[in-house]
């Protein structure tokens, strides 16, 4: 898996004696910030409704991907296209049921998210195999130990170069400190971001398409 060093061809060269420590401190910050906006850089997991539980309804998301934390949670699916919508507590208190933690049914039409890493299912499945559900984790590299997707440095390697660039040059303590440059790298960084934003939302609604001519089992 890419690290941040692996982007240090777009990015050193253009300040000449930064440290390669910092520069990679700048890179990860700026994959961070990409990954974050855009939601580029995902992946799908598959759960067992019943025997992936660690406690009633309730599921311990982790990325598979080493070096990768979880942004936030794309509302899970169901085959034939039957998505589960994201609530609140409250909102499930008020308008489903005042006893939601405890009900059941083969299959979830809500769910919450007590933690960015832990999601519960609202009425909880209690059959197993018929109620699989693809969950769709966002993912940005982790502060400590990072690893980042393959696409993220195949397609926008001189993107993120341009956010890290942007960091470094804006340092009035540093030889390579240039407000003029910084300008113009924030704004094609962000210009970027948004490209980047508006191909993820595209993708992911060609996923739900194809989804839809599918009756069982998901590509990864």
């Amino acid at each position: 898996m890419p690290v941040p060093a692996d982007f240090l061809p777009d990015v050193l060269p253009f300040v000449q004696g930064c440290p390669t420590a910092l520069a990679e401190r700048a890179i990860l910050h700026s994959v961070r910030e990409f990954c974050e906006f855009s939601g580029i850089w995902w992946e799908d997991q598959l759960i067992d409704t019943v025997t992936d539980e660690v406690t009633t309804g309730v599921y311990q998301l982790a990325a598979a991907t080493a070096g990768a934390e979880i942004l936030s949670v794309k509302d899970p699916i169901y085959p034939q296209d039957q998505t589960a919508l994201l609530k609140t507590p409250e909102w499930l208190q008020e308008n489903y049921a005042s006893d939601w933690r405890t009900k059941t049914s083969t299959r979830a039409k809500y769910y919450t998210m007590p933690t960015k890493t832990r999601l519960q299912l609202v009425p909880y499945p209690t059959v197993a195999g018929v109620a699989d559900l693809r969950v769709t984790l966002l993912l940005r590299p982790a502060l400590v130990s990072p690893y980042i997707g393959q696409l993220v440095l195949d397609e926008y390697s001189e993107s993120i170069s341009w956010g890290a660039r942007a960091r470094l040059k804006n340092d009035p303590s540093q030889d390579w400190f240039d407000k003029g440059s910084t300008v113009e790298l924030i704004a094609r960084f962000e210009q970027a971001k948004d490209r980047a934003k508006s191909l993820a939302k595209a993708m992911g609604q060609d996923r739900r398409h194809q989804d839809k001519r599918t009756t069982r089992g998901y590509h990864f």
